[in-house]
């Protein structure tokens, strides 16, 4: 019986079709990751996270392997490892800086927008709550410059858990308010779903 680490890498194979189409091939690699952390399955996500940044970097794909650091930061974080989290999440955003030219296409451009994210998170609970306000901040700004709805919806939604860390719900119901007018308005199911299942009680409305 195969293990569940064999079958995702199958999967990418399979995803990928032929191993030199490397972009198709890191594609995988990052839908795989976001599955595990989904599913909750944080080893294999980091497990897929950490393939996924050594092959980027032995074929010198720079924007890959930033988007493979912000994944492995969120599983970083998500697995209680605050330090190592803010480190590969640190390395993602000053690789990414000096790279903002579109090399690759729109599947890894959220790299910068989710690093900072999850930075965000991270620096919440190291106690750094200024830090995290203004990292959360930055991404929201970013993923307005780059116009992406998904991508949009991604770092509101994190604005609004941010919120929530807070204990603040005026500003909660505010921030997720602004997710699910986004999500209905495009009609982008999936991010109104998130927002719901992954959002604080809200006041009632007025």
């Amino acid at each position: 019986m195969q293990t569940g680490r064999a079958i995702r890498f199958a999967r990418v194979d399979e995803f990928a079709g032929s191993k030199e189409d490397g972009s198709a091939r890191f594609e995988a690699y990052l839908a795989e990751c976001m599955s595990s952390l989904t599913r909750g399955q944080l080893r294999l996500a980091r497990e897929t996270c950490e393939t996924f940044l050594r092959e980027a970097e032995a074929e010198g794909r720079a924007t890959e392997a930033a988007s493979a650091r912000s994944v492995l930061g969120q599983a970083l974080l998500n697995q209680g490892e605050l330090k190592a989290a803010r480190s590969v999440l640190e390395r993602a955003l000053a690789d990414h800086g000096l790279r903002r030219d579109g090399e690759t296409g729109s599947r890894f451009w959220d790299a910068e927008v989710s690093a900072t994210a999850f930075l965000a998170a991270v620096e919440w609970h190291l106690g750094e709550a200024e830090r995290a306000r203004q990292l959360v901040n930055q991404a929201i700004r970013r993923a307005e410059e780059l116009g992406i709805l998904p991508i949009i919806g991604m770092a509101l939604n994190w604005g609004a858990v941010l919120e929530s860390q807070r204990h603040d719900v005026l500003a909660t119901r505010n921030a997720a308010d602004a997710v699910l007018a986004l999500a209905e308005e495009h009609g982008i199911k999936s991010i109104a779903d998130f927002n719901l299942w992954n959002g604080p009680p809200l006041l009632p409305a007025s």
